[in-house]
């Protein structure tokens, strides 16, 4: 965590689902965060892509969630009614991209960042 004097700045690992969560919440405690996301692309394993464009798994297309939409619910932004109760990927990653444009989340985002080490910092006041 690093202060300016004004507000803190986090770092978030990840711009998966837990990644997005975690920059929105952090917006909501007036702490300024900083994703870094070591792929192109926001989302992590729900994101799909056919082929092999950063060495990280993601689901197959086909992937539909084996635990209902009410359990896999992220608490604030429960999904619409008119979606089906077990999610397929496409609507998994359709209800994240809809979570992170209603929260602002991409201003925080920084892609191709893969980190490598992380360390405290001595902050003298």
């Amino acid at each position: 965590m690093i202060t300016d004097g004004k507000r803190k700045r986090v770092a978030v690992l990840g711009g998966g689902v837990c990644g997005i969560c975690s920059v929105k919440t952090l917006k909501e405690e007036n702490i300024e965060p900083v994703c870094f996301e070591k792929t192109g692309f926001f989302g992590g394993t729900w994101r799909y892509h056919e082929d092999d464009v950063d060495g990280l798994a993601a689901v197959s297309w086909a992937t539909v969630a084996n635990n209902s939409k009410e359990m896999s619910a992220i608490s604030d932004f429960p999904p619409p009614k008119d979606v089906p109760n077990y999610l397929p990927q496409k609507k998994i990653y359709e209800l994240v991209c809809m979570y992170v444009n209603k929260f602002d989340v991409m201003r925080h985002m920084h892609f191709n960042h893969e980190v490598l080490s992380v360390r405290k910092l001595k902050i003298t006041k």
